[in-house]
């Protein structure tokens, strides 16, 4: 797998949906900050690039470093399931009922479900989120840490 950004000038509009919708994640983000919920990234693409591109948006801030993990952590033919399970739940000592997962591809969703019991999983369109995804991953996070 190769994750490719021909200009990472770009990535504002072509990956993210332009200003407007960085708005609305920004503002997700900020509620999650604000519910001391961290944000760990499993995918497929280089987590380099991911998190070129992360900063290039100003979501960076919100992620660990040391949270994303991209295709140079796992094999190919390795399930995001297992990444979770012995990357994220077994070394930080989580239940998955601990977890949200989000992913917009059905059969990462299916895995995760049948993986880790327990976990919450949400499914965007391949567009990426919306508002109403949005406010339920708030809720979500709310929920587990009432302010």
């Amino acid at each position: 797998h190769v994750g490719v950004f021909e200009d990472l000038e770009q990535v504002l509009q072509r990956s993210f949906g332009g200003p407007g919708r960085m708005e609305v994640l920004h503002h997700m983000f900020d509620r999650l900050r604000a519910c001391h919920v961290a944000i760990l990234v499993v995918t497929r693409n280089s987590a380099h690039v991911v998190k070129q591109a992360l900063g290039r948006v100003g979501i960076m801030p919100y992620v660990n470093d040391s949270f994303i993990f991209g295709f140079e952590d796992y094999g190919d033919n390795v399930p995001k399931s297992r990444v979770i399970r012995e990357k994220i739940l077994e070394v930080f000592g989580l239940r998955a009922s601990a977890l949200l997962f989000v992913d917009d591809d059905p059969s990462n969703i299916a895995d995760v479900d049948k993986e880790c019991p327990g976990c919450k999983t949400i499914q965007p369109p391949r567009h990426g989120l919306q508002q109403e995804h949005c406010d339920q991953i708030v809720a979500w996070a709310e929920q587990l840490s009432p302010e």
